[in-house]
């Protein structure tokens, strides 16, 4: 089943500007994407591997 985007336009422009920061390797956008998403991200990663900690290693290594 597709996800669900719950972001608002505004949002989803805002998330584009910091991947292009991101992209241009500003650290500040990249932190602040890891930041904003670290929950869904460690879910996604929880979601896929068997265990937690191997979840965390996923999580943190991405």
């Amino acid at each position: 089943m597709p996800a669900v985007s719950t972001a608002t336009p505004s949002d989803a422009s805002g998330d584009m500007q910091l991947v292009r920061r991101a992209l241009a390797r500003e650290s500040d956008a990249f932190r602040s994407i890891m930041k904003t998403h670290n929950q869904p991200l460690y879910r996604i990663a929880r979601g896929v591997v068997a265990s937690p900690d191997r979840a965390i290693c996923v999580h943190e290594s991405s």
